[in-house]
Protein backbone atom coordinates (compact mmCIF):
# COMPACT_ATOMS: atom_id res chain seq x y z
CA UNK A 1 0.00 0.00 0.00
CA UNK A 2 1.62 3.22 -1.15
CA UNK A 3 1.10 6.53 0.63
CA UNK A 4 0.37 8.07 -2.76
CA UNK A 5 -2.99 7.18 -4.24
CA UNK A 6 -3.92 7.86 -7.84
CA UNK A 7 -6.70 10.40 -8.05
CA UNK A 8 -9.60 10.57 -10.44
CA UNK A 9 -11.27 13.77 -11.50
CA UNK A 10 -14.97 13.07 -11.58
CA UNK A 11 -17.32 14.83 -13.96
CA UNK A 12 -19.18 17.62 -12.17
CA UNK A 13 -22.51 15.96 -12.97
CA UNK A 14 -21.56 13.02 -10.73
CA UNK A 15 -21.27 15.24 -7.67
CA UNK A 16 -24.54 17.13 -7.15
CA UNK A 17 -23.17 19.36 -4.38
CA UNK A 18 -20.18 20.36 -6.53
CA UNK A 19 -22.47 21.02 -9.51
CA UNK A 20 -24.66 23.22 -7.28
CA UNK A 21 -21.59 25.13 -6.05
CA UNK A 22 -20.31 25.69 -9.62
CA UNK A 23 -23.71 26.98 -10.66
CA UNK A 24 -23.90 29.31 -7.64
CA UNK A 25 -20.38 30.60 -8.39
CA UNK A 26 -21.35 31.32 -12.00
CA UNK A 27 -24.50 33.18 -10.89
CA UNK A 28 -22.47 35.21 -8.37
CA UNK A 29 -19.76 36.09 -10.90
CA UNK A 30 -22.40 37.09 -13.48
CA UNK A 31 -24.06 39.33 -10.88
CA UNK A 32 -20.72 40.91 -10.00
CA UNK A 33 -19.99 41.46 -13.69
CA UNK A 34 -23.34 43.22 -14.23
CA UNK A 35 -22.95 45.38 -11.08
CA UNK A 36 -19.24 46.26 -10.96
CA UNK A 37 -19.64 49.67 -9.31
CA UNK A 38 -21.61 48.23 -6.41
CA UNK A 39 -19.04 45.49 -5.78
CA UNK A 40 -16.09 47.86 -6.05
CA UNK A 41 -17.74 50.17 -3.52
CA UNK A 42 -18.53 47.20 -1.24
CA UNK A 43 -14.95 45.88 -1.57
CA UNK A 44 -13.50 49.30 -0.67
CA UNK A 45 -15.85 49.67 2.31
CA UNK A 46 -15.03 46.17 3.60
CA UNK A 47 -11.26 46.75 3.22
CA UNK A 48 -11.55 50.07 5.10
CA UNK A 49 -13.68 48.46 7.83
CA UNK A 50 -11.27 45.54 8.24
CA UNK A 51 -8.23 47.82 8.41
CA UNK A 52 -9.94 49.92 11.11
CA UNK A 53 -11.04 46.77 12.95
CA UNK A 54 -7.43 45.55 13.06
CA UNK A 55 -6.16 48.96 14.25
CA UNK A 56 -8.85 49.20 16.94
CA UNK A 57 -8.12 45.67 18.13
CA UNK A 58 -4.40 46.45 18.40
CA UNK A 59 -5.18 49.62 20.35
CA UNK A 60 -7.70 48.22 22.84
CA UNK A 61 -6.12 44.85 23.70
CA UNK A 62 -3.10 46.20 25.63
CA UNK A 63 -5.40 48.37 27.79
CA UNK A 64 -7.20 45.30 29.25
CA UNK A 65 -10.49 47.22 28.97
CA UNK A 66 -13.73 46.91 27.04
CA UNK A 67 -14.68 49.62 24.59
CA UNK A 68 -17.63 49.74 22.15
CA UNK A 69 -17.99 46.37 20.43
CA UNK A 70 -14.70 45.09 21.94
CA UNK A 71 -15.54 43.21 25.13
CA UNK A 72 -12.87 41.88 27.46
CA UNK A 73 -14.17 38.47 28.54
CA UNK A 74 -11.45 37.46 30.97
CA UNK A 75 -7.80 37.92 31.82
CA UNK A 76 -5.76 34.79 32.45
CA UNK A 77 -2.47 34.92 34.29
CA UNK A 78 0.12 32.60 32.76
CA UNK A 79 3.21 31.37 34.56
CA UNK A 80 6.30 30.55 32.51
CA UNK A 81 7.60 27.58 34.51
CA UNK A 82 10.80 27.27 32.49
CA UNK A 83 11.73 30.91 33.09
CA UNK A 84 10.89 30.60 36.78
CA UNK A 85 13.24 27.61 37.01
CA UNK A 86 15.98 29.54 35.19
CA UNK A 87 15.54 32.53 37.53
CA UNK A 88 15.48 30.78 40.91
CA UNK A 89 17.11 27.37 40.45
CA UNK A 90 15.75 23.87 41.13
CA UNK A 91 15.43 24.00 44.93
CA UNK A 92 13.54 27.30 45.06
CA UNK A 93 11.52 26.30 41.99
CA UNK A 94 10.26 23.22 43.83
CA UNK A 95 9.52 25.26 46.99
CA UNK A 96 7.39 27.59 44.84
CA UNK A 97 5.31 24.67 43.55
CA UNK A 98 7.33 23.84 40.47
CA UNK A 99 7.87 20.30 39.24
CA UNK A 100 9.18 18.53 36.15
CA UNK A 101 7.21 16.12 33.99
CA UNK A 102 8.43 13.62 31.48
CA UNK A 103 6.17 13.41 28.46
CA UNK A 104 6.31 10.34 26.26
CA UNK A 105 5.97 11.17 22.58
CA UNK A 106 5.79 8.16 20.25
CA UNK A 107 7.11 8.75 16.74
CA UNK A 108 7.52 6.51 13.68
CA UNK A 109 9.93 6.74 10.78
CA UNK A 110 7.25 7.08 8.11
CA UNK A 111 9.28 5.80 5.15
CA UNK A 112 10.57 2.79 7.07
CA UNK A 113 7.14 1.86 8.42
CA UNK A 114 5.47 2.14 5.01
CA UNK A 115 8.22 -0.01 3.50
CA UNK A 116 7.49 -2.71 6.11
CA UNK A 117 3.78 -2.41 5.31
CA UNK A 118 4.55 -2.79 1.58
CA UNK A 119 6.46 -6.00 2.31
CA UNK A 120 3.38 -7.36 4.07
CA UNK A 121 5.09 -7.64 7.47
CA UNK A 122 2.38 -5.71 9.34
CA UNK A 123 -0.83 -7.62 10.16
CA UNK A 124 -4.01 -6.32 8.54
CA UNK A 125 -5.67 -5.66 11.90
CA UNK A 126 -2.74 -3.44 12.92
CA UNK A 127 -2.74 -1.60 9.58
CA UNK A 128 -6.47 -1.02 9.94
CA UNK A 129 -5.98 0.67 13.31
CA UNK A 130 -2.83 2.72 12.65
CA UNK A 131 -3.06 3.80 9.00
CA UNK A 132 -5.47 6.64 8.33
CA UNK A 133 -6.16 8.31 4.99
CA UNK A 134 -6.19 12.08 5.29
CA UNK A 135 -7.02 13.67 1.96
CA UNK A 136 -5.82 17.24 1.48
CA UNK A 137 -8.02 19.17 -0.89
CA UNK A 138 -7.50 22.54 -2.45
CA UNK A 139 -10.98 24.01 -2.49
CA UNK A 140 -12.43 27.45 -3.11
CA UNK A 141 -12.63 29.68 -0.05
CA UNK A 142 -16.02 30.92 1.11
CA UNK A 143 -16.96 34.52 0.47
CA UNK A 144 -17.45 36.56 3.60
CA UNK A 145 -19.51 39.67 3.85
CA UNK A 146 -20.06 41.83 6.93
Amino acid sequence: MSSRRPTTTLPIEECPAVAAYVEAEEVLQAHIKTNPEFYETLRALVEDRNAKLEAADKEIRPTLNSCGPFHLDKVAQKIDAEKLYEEVGLEEFQKLGGYKETVVDYRVDRARFLAVVERGDVPDEVKEVVLKVQPAYKAPKPYTLP
